[in-house]
């Protein structure tokens, strides 16, 4: 049987995990406003039952009538974008919110990288507070597109 503490943080996750698929929906420019509740509904089934991207990519040209190009991107880009979420939610609940990162920048396959990305390569940073990029805080990952990611850095093991 779970503990409380088990059972908590399952349902930490569970809204961080709504809430971040209803804003990262809220982004999307290339579906009518009306069909992002339904595109919330999507995304969410696709992530809490384990679809495979390419259900959700048929569901998304099937409803709303994207291409299969623009399809493919979203569900790439919804499912990055909420699992980088989810993975600083388990980070800071495993480290705690003192805890520091490291953020990496993912070459290749990209024709124009963000360069001020690519120069936060390596870049120490509070991961509750996110690194300044752009004269904002942000996540790796949290960008449409970005497929940075982070590493946490322990003291004592440099």
């Amino acid at each position: 049987m779970p503990s409380d503490r088990t059972s908590e943080g399952k349902e930490r996750l569970k809204t961080i995990q709504e809430a971040a698929v209803e804003q990262n929906v809220a982004l999307i420019r290339s579906i009518p406003q009306q069909f992002h509740n339904r595109v919330v509904q999507d995304v969410y089934t696709a992530l809490t039952n384990g679809w495979p991207l390419d259900e959700l990519v048929q569901s998304l040209r099937h409803h709303y009538g994207v291409t299969r190009k623009r399809a493919a991107f979203i569900a790439r880009d919804q499912n990055r974008a909420i699992t980088a979420r989810l993975n600083v939610a388990q980070a800071l609940a495993a480290w705690g919110t003192d805890v520091e990162a490291q953020w990496w920048h993912v070459a290749g396959g990209e024709t124009h990288p963000r360069m001020s990305h690519v120069a936060a390569h390596g870049t120490r940073f509070r991961l509750s507070e996110g690194c300044c990029i752009d004269g904002e805080h942000i996540q790796p990952g949290e960008k449409i597109g970005c497929k940075c990611w982070f590493s946490i850095h322990i003291l004592g093991f440099d």
